[in-house]
């Protein structure tokens, strides 16, 4: 497994740490868009874009007015961090974060733009 996954007794389920950034509804989620750009190019710059592109795990989610970025890879974890810090300066007060696990079989993952997400 990459990306220090657990596996499940499901075959091909993992279990993996995500950290969710909720948005207050008057945050445009494609100004959130803008401000991921910047944190995955800062990320980009640390770690070199092919490290990124194969290990990198996000979502945005329109519904829910949130972000989850993946939690088990150096990569992952250096993001959320680039992403709290922007956010607490582009947003103050208006979003929050908290880490969840989630288990996602491999066939729910969809690979795009060089990133790994997965659809709802």
């Amino acid at each position: 497994m990459t990306n220090g996954s657990t596996s499940n007794s499901e075959e091909g389920s993992m279990t993996n740490k995500y950290y969710k950034f909720s948005f207050s509804e008057d945050i445009p989620l494609e100004r959130v868009g803008q401000i991921f750009g910047q944190a995955k190019t800062a990320i980009e710059a640390i770690h070199g874009v092919p490290a990124v592109r194969l290990n990198l795990s996000c979502k945005i989610d329109g519904m829910d007015h949130s972000m989850m970025v993946e939690g088990d890879s150096q990569i992952g974890n250096d993001l959320a961090k680039v992403l709290l810090e922007l956010f607490t300066k582009e947003f103050d007060g208006c979003f929050d974060v908290i880490q969840v696990q989630c288990d996602r079989k491999h066939s729910d993952y969809v690979y795009h733009f060089g990133a790994i997400i997965w659809e709802p």
